[in-house]
């Protein structure tokens, strides 16, 4: 964080200095043409362009941070924000949709795009929730829901940080606005007219594309070389990503689920269940999400 925004200057200095810093922030972001609802995270990273913690999802403590540093900054410049512009800061999209399990059937939820950690009723996000469905829900299908909003809204904050974060070099990765149209594409195949190969199959192509794109970034190889190496063998290529980063170990698990699949599941006549189809979804934006995370430096990457 910038010296003379830190907590260490008198309240009302630090305020003002806040204040002052943000009014210059803006008015470069709006000299570049950046829509008001998408400031917030592009100001935080003009802000406090060494931080690399966590901003936003479930598992924040936000007492572990001071004011004007990481959730807290963020918190304090949307805030300004929505200050300043009012209803202009509201976004006109969400961060997407993910698919969950509730009685046996597969509902969707819509996740809002905001600054703050949300702490809102997460009920009228899920589409096709009748109130008599709603009333009847036990404790435990509530506590399942909201665990599954939070962890969705967590993962896909990383890919809209990714796209905030990204440098020129990151943008042009040919892997990456594909592995996002699958992303979207797993969760449509689980709405309506229900494809749950479909599903399973855009699941598998989204961790590929996703772990494709962190090879092309860390290995520096061109996607003619990736595509020749690895073809469509995701265990092959997690584990030489695995040799230029840590933590993923944490990820072992949804390797091991998703790759118990084949791509050619979209032709296969033995349909995938729709609890099998959820967690293949799951397993492929889990595996996306991390790379995400890897691509905008919010996970320590070691160069060989």
């Amino acid at each position: 964080m910038n010296k003379d925004l830190t907590p260490e200057n008198a309240p009302e200095n630090a305020e003002n200095a806040f204040r002052e810093k943000m009014l210059l922030i803006d008015e470069e972001l709006a000299k570049k043409g950046v829509p008001v609802y998408e400031r917030p995270f592009q100001a935080f990273h003009l802000a406090a362009p060494d931080y690399n913690g966590p901003l936003m999802g479930c598992g924040i403590d936000t007492s572990e941070y001071g004011e004007y540093e990481g959730p807290n900054l963020l918190g304090k410049i949307y805030n300004w924000y929505k200050h300043v512009y009012g209803k202009r800061i509201n976004a006109a999209r969400d961060l997407g949709r993910i698919p969950i399990i509730i009685r046996e059937e597969i509902y969707l939820v819509r996740i809002p795009l905001v600054y703050t950690t949300p702490e809102i009723n997460i009920l009228p996000f899920v589409s096709g929730l009748t109130p008599a469905v709603a009333r009847r829900l036990s404790d435990k299908d509530l506590d399942e829901i909201h665990n599954k909003f939070m962890e969705g809204y967590s993962l896909a904050q990383e890919f809209e940080d990714l796209d905030s974060r990204l440098a020129a070099e990151v943008k042009n990765n040919p892997f990456l606005e594909s592995a996002l149209q699958d992303r979207d594409a797993a969760v449509d195949c689980l709405d309506e007219e229900i494809d749950t190969n479909g599903a399973v199959f855009h699941s598998l192509q989204l961790a590929e594309k996703m772990l494709k794109a962190v090879l092309f970034y860390l290995a520096n190889m061109s996607e003619e070389e990736i595509t020749q190496k690895y073809g469509h063998r995701i265990a092959d290529i997690y584990k030489d990503v695995s040799s230029y980063v840590e933590s993923s170990a944490r990820i072992n698990s949804e390797i091991n689920y998703i790759t118990r699949y084949k791509m050619d599941i979209r032709d296969s006549e033995s349909q995938a269940s729709d609890s099998e189809a959820v967690q293949a979804f799951w397993s492929g934006f889990r595996i996306g999400g991390f790379c995400a995370a890897l691509l905008s430096g919010r996970e320590r990457a070691i160069r060989s």
